[in-house]
């Protein structure tokens, strides 16, 4: 009777089985199972979550753009002072006439005792304007007494090499300042006084123009 009954229970088990696969092909008429269709985003969150990753991305470009200008400042160069913190400006020479001198701030008595010295109120050199330097006839500006129109004057500075070419050479009396005024260009006035032999405090004093030109 056992046997009979589980055969009966295996039967109806086959028929259930193949009664579902009818059900499911096709062509039978039956509606398939289909996974539930996905609800379609809110407009509304499409552009909160649109605006969140602009303001993302906005962020990410920001903080490179800063590194990137930390980097470079961190690496450029540092620009040297036109005047050293002991008052060096650099050092004035003309080859032809064998000068060389060095080139301070300021044109008192110790200074010109030991340099050539800047005109305070004039441009620095390699500065637009006039660029006024002053030294003694008797010391560093002897030479002076041989130059010659179309030499070459090289002032070596702590910002690099200038080059300026003779243009004038003139005589003036001390109250003759105009030669000290300002320029639009690049010139260069060396100013000492005159005559070079006279004996006392020549009255008078002997100036040389040139202006600037390309290094060569």
């Amino acid at each position: 009777m056992r046997t009979r009954s589980r055969s009966r229970e295996g039967n109806a088990a086959k028929v259930l089985a193949f009664s579902v696969f009818l059900l499911m092909a096709p062509g039978s008429g039956a509606q398939r199972l289909e996974p539930p269709p996905i609800a379609a985003e809110d407009p509304e969150s499409s552009r909160f979550r649109a605006s969140a990753e602009f303001e993302r991305q906005s962020h990410v470009e920001r903080v490179a753009r800063e590194d990137a200008s930390r980097l470079t400042k961190s690496t450029a160069p540092a620009v040297p002072p036109a005047v050293g913190p002991d008052g060096l400006i650099g050092r004035i020479e003309i080859e032809r006439i064998g000068l060389s001198a060095v080139v301070f701030e300021r044109t008192g008595k110790a200074t010109l005792r030991h340099a050539v010295g800047h005109i305070p109120g004039t441009a620095l050199p390699g500065h637009p304007g006039n660029s006024g330097l002053s030294g003694h006839r008797d010391t560093f500006f002897r030479p002076l007494r041989n130059i010659r129109t179309d030499d070459i004057i090289t002032l070596t500075t702590l910002r690099g090499d200038f080059r300026y070419r003779v243009v004038s050479t003139r005589i003036v009396v001390p109250t003759e300042v105009p030669v000290l005024d300002p320029s639009e260009t690049e010139v260069l006035t060396l100013v000492t006084r005159y005559p070079f032999y006279f004996v006392g405090s020549a009255p008078k004093r002997f100036v040389v123009r040139a202006e600037r030109t390309a290094n060569i």
